[in-house]
Order: structure tokens, then C-alpha cells, then sequence
């Protein structure tokens, strides 16, 4: 009888061991999956922000006008009208 409850007993904990890890991994998972997207989020942002800017700066070159300070000075244009 003895041995009876401890086989059952030791089939119960393995079993309840395989589930508690398989909720842990799968909260582990979803956790890393919230990081990931948010990191991608601000990534993109980051990508977005810096196109804008990049895109308002050939707006700028292509004024040929730079405020600096006081003064106002053409930019030279590396780009070649066709």
C-alpha cells in the first residue's frame, strides 16, 4: 500500500512539475513577445522621426538656404540636376 501512494505521489508531482513549467514558459514567452513589440515600436518611431528629419533636410537643401545664427549662407547641393 505504501509503495502504491508513493508511485502515485511521484507520478502527481512529475506531472504537476511538466505543467507548472510549460505555464511558466509560456508567461516567460509572452512577456519577451510584449518586449520584442515595444522594442520595434520605438524602433520604428525612432526610423520614422529620423526620416522626417532627413526628408526636412533635403527640403532645407533644396531651398539652398541654412539659418545659422545671424547669418544666411547657400548649402552646396551634391546633387546633380538632370
Amino acid at each position: 500500500k505504501k509503495l502504491e501512494e508513493n508511485q502515485f505521489l511521484i507520478i502527481f508531482f512529475i506531472l504537476l512539475s511538466l505543467v507548472m513549467m510549460t505555464l511558466i514558459t509560456r508567461h516567460i514567452r509572452r512577456e519577451l513577445m510584449k518586449i520584442l513589440d515595444q522594442q520595434k515600436k520605438e524602433k520604428g518611431a525612432e526610423t520614422l522621426l529620423s526620416s522626417e528629419q532627413h526628408t526636412n533636410d533635403e527640403e532645407a537643401d533644396e531651398k539652398g538656404v541654412e539659418l545659422g545664427g545671424l547669418t544666411a549662407r547657400r548649402k552646396q547641393s551634391t546633387k546633380n540636376p538632370v
